[in-house]
């Protein structure tokens, strides 16, 4: 079965080799740009496009403002630079963002294409275009760092006024425990934000009176004399130098020779973890240590999750429910840590697994019985119906 397998995946991998090889690419840049709203504006964007195949690229232009670019050429062969001309009318009705794209797709070979060895594709770049709102009208968006026990917490709030009125706004960010408790509030300046302006506000709070845990702030400006309110939400954790077991082996299976235990874990700090591992002590119910071993070692990112293993022996282990005494040690920023947890692990001999893969297979075979005859008995009723509309 092994060797089967493995000629199996060895030639699922050639064929996935093979196929990536008339797969083609294409990639234009730049991939995105972004404005505001100006009547009668005439620019021209530059793009470079190319691709891995010997074919001939078209350009086109597609969405709400496509009637208003034209290009200085449409068609290059495999790659090239092509300038297309943003002219906007002197006005728009419907305010809001404004979505173009400028596209460059392969012409395929048709005997290529029929005989299925190529793919034609095509890539598209945007062009977003903000036509302001009448009056006064403001976008927001709120971000927040990550931080450990003690260190501050970084506020980035981006203010956009996509309005054609000048606004006057109080900004102010309200900061929020897990569980919804409101834990402080961090005010800005008021200030004036003419139309078409973005500012980017920043604030540091201070986590000195705060315990680890998970967090999120909301973001809360006035203008408008206070009759509008714009809102945007970030979340961030205040991290510890902490290894937490989120999942583990919970039932291991009784044969001769190695088996696998396992343990997922999590960390916990918002820096990097070195050399985590765990001894584990597997008892029985009476307290008797019946296995010990170490897993291997690991460095943990930022908040990442890693699964850990080790192997023992578990011929001779009774069945049944047992204890198994986890101590974590990790080390971070030069500081070593520890931790211990105790779970229940279950061991269940080759028997037991026999008789419930017996007993699924039954009832699998029961329940496919059950069904086939009901099927049977509608077909036979069927039959019969249509007997007697004859005989009628």
């Amino acid at each position: 079965m092994g060797i089967k397998r493995g000629l199996l995946v060895l030639i699922i991998g050639l064929f996935l080799i093979s196929s990536l090889s008339i797969v083609s690419a294409v990639s234009i840049t730049p991939p995105k740009i972004e404005g505001n709203f100006r009547p009668g504006l005439e620019t021209d964007i530059e793009y470079t496009v190319s691709s891995n195949l010997d074919r001939d690229l078209e350009f086109y232009a597609k969405g709400d403002l496509a009637q208003y670019i034209t290009f200085n050429q449409t068609i290059v062969h495999q790659r090239g630079n092509v300038i297309a001309t943003l002219k906007l009318p002197e006005s728009i009705e419907i305010p809001g963002p404004k979505r173009t794209y400028i596209g460059a797709r392969e012409i395929a070979d048709e005997e290529i294409a029929s005989g299925g060895m190529g793919v034609a594709v095509a890539i598209e770049a945007l062009i977003l275009i903000h036509v302001p709102y009448p009056g006064k009208y403001l976008e927001t968006e709120l971000s927040a760092s990550d931080a450990n026990l003690g260190e501050p917490v970084e506020f980035m709030l981006k203010v956009i006024s996509r309005g054609d009125e000048d606004l006057i706004m109080q900004p102010r960010i309200e900061v929020y425990s897990e569980n919804d408790e409101l834990m402080e509030v961090l005010d800005f300046k008021e200030r004036e934000v003419p139309s078409g302006k973005t500012f980017e506000l920043y604030k540091i709070f201070n986590t000195t009176d705060y315990g680890a845990g998970r967090y999120h702030a909301v973001s809360k400006i006035d203008y408008d004399s206070g009759k509008m309110t714009a809102e945007s939400n970030a979340s961030f954790r205040i991290g510890e130098l902490v290894i937490n077991i989120l999942n583990y082996s919970k039932e291991i299976t009784i044969h001769d020779g190695m088996q696998v235990f396992w343990i997922d874990i999590e960390n916990g700090w918002n820096d990097k973890i070195d050399g985590a591992f765990a001894d584990v002590r597997i008892s029985n119910k009476t307290g008797w240590p019946v296995a010990r071993f170490r897993t291997s070692p690991t460095q943990l990112n930022p908040w990442e999750t890693e699964r850990i293993s080790g192997y023992f022996n578990s011929s001779g282990i009774a069945s049944g429910k047992h204890y198994a005494k986890i101590d974590l040690t990790y080390y971070g920023r030069d500081k070593g840590r520890s931790s211990s947890e105790t779970v229940e692990v279950r061991f269940v001999g080759v028997e037991e697994i026999d008789w419930l893969m017996i007993s699924l297979i039954a009832g699998v075979c029961i329940l496919g019985g059950i069904v086939l005859l009901i099927v049977a008995i509608i077909v036979i009723s069927i039959i019969k119906d249509g007997k007697k509309r004859k005989r009628k």
